[in-house]
């Protein structure tokens, strides 16, 4: 878990590394601690090493550094803006570690049930992960992506339940953030492929106020060929939502993209694309996400679509990870 790059001045010169090289060859991420240089300090796995360099015996590691030791796809430790998030410690015994950058501790309360082991280095589970993410996210949308993420059956990775996350819950009541949590807990989907299509989902259903919504839904023409699978879908409305995720698209990925909504207009879907760009107004958002839904019921189109799975679906390979 991590990369072990990260060690002590001390152990680095019994190993024969001379101080000029420390000086001028290695990083210093924390007090006593030395990394060879022209490493990645933004690499989130060379975060998680700098973290467990740092690291008691009464300290668990959890968050998204906890997801991604669990094998969690979408785990980078980056927010949506792509600055990156702190790894988060939960300290069980006595002590405390001085403020560090990159590092962030909390003394909540951790169960033993809610704490494993990675190899050498105490971890917590991927639920009891997962709900710290929930209750740090810094807002809503960030917490419902966090669940979603980790309970994602769309994504090949390790997941756990929204079954196990609530019993979880239920043993802490009394907890900064909770409330936050729960609300995410109510929203999450085990259908969402990125953070970028909870975060639209998200703002779709709590700010633009439409409910109901598909998530990940495989849309066939009238013979039974496959349109393309839809991030949201309002089925009443013909509406359908895109997330483009990381906010850009390769020539390649924006042509295929084109052509595949140009067959879902052909069909009769009226199609609104939402980039990370996007989401720096998410009030505008909204409205625009309205608008759209307003804009597709009020249209007199013959529906050439359906959501009704052919035969030759339930037997292909690429098609199981949408049912």
């Amino acid at each position: 878990m991590g990369e072990p790059w990260t060690t002590t001045y001390r152990l680095a010169r019994q190993h024969g590394v001379t101080e000029w090289e420390l000086r001028k060859a290695f990083d210093h991420p924390y007090r006593g601690m030395v990394r060879p240089g022209g490493i990645d300090p933004g690499d989130p796995d060379v975060r998680i090493g700098d973290a467990l360099s740092i690291m008691t015996t009464d300290d668990v590691i959890t968050g998204w550094a906890a997801a991604r030791g669990h094998g969690v796809a979408h785990a980078d430790g980056r927010d949506h803006r792509f600055r990156t998030q702190p790894v988060s410690i939960i300290s069980t015994g006595g002590g405390q570690h001085r403020p560090q950058p990159g590092l962030a501790e909390s003394r909540r309360t951790i169960h033993e049930h809610e704490i494993c082991r990675i190899g050498e280095v105490r971890t917590a589970t991927l639920v009891r992960a997962a709900y710290d993410m929930a209750l740090d996210a810094p807002d809503l949308a960030s917490a419902v992506a966090a669940i979603d993420m980790c309970v994602s059956t769309c994504v090949r990775q390790g997941r756990t339940t929204i079954t196990n996350i609530a019993a979880l819950m239920a043993q802490h009541v009394k907890t900064r953030g909770i409330v936050q949590a729960r609300r995410a807990l109510v929203l999450a989907s085990t259908r969402s492929a990125s953070p970028w299509e909870s975060r639209t989902r998200c703002v779709a259903e709590v700010r633009g106020g439409l409910r109901g919504l598909q998530v990940n839904v495989p849309i066939f023409d009238r013979a039974g060929r496959l349109a393309g699978v839809a991030d949201l879908l309002d089925h009443a409305a013909g509406f359908v939502i895109e997330s483009d995720g990381a906010g850009h698209r390769t020539e390649a990925r924006h042509a295929k993209d084109n052509i595949r909504e140009e067959g879902l207009e052909v069909l009769g879907l009226f199609v609104v694309r939402v980039s990370a760009m996007d989401h720096r107004d998410e009030r505008e958002l909204a409205s625009r996400l309205q608008r759209g839904r307003l804009h597709a019921a009020m249209r007199r189109v013959k529906p050439l679509w359906t959501t009704d799975q052919p035969a030759w679906w339930s037997g292909w390979e690429p098609g199981r990870r949408w049912d």
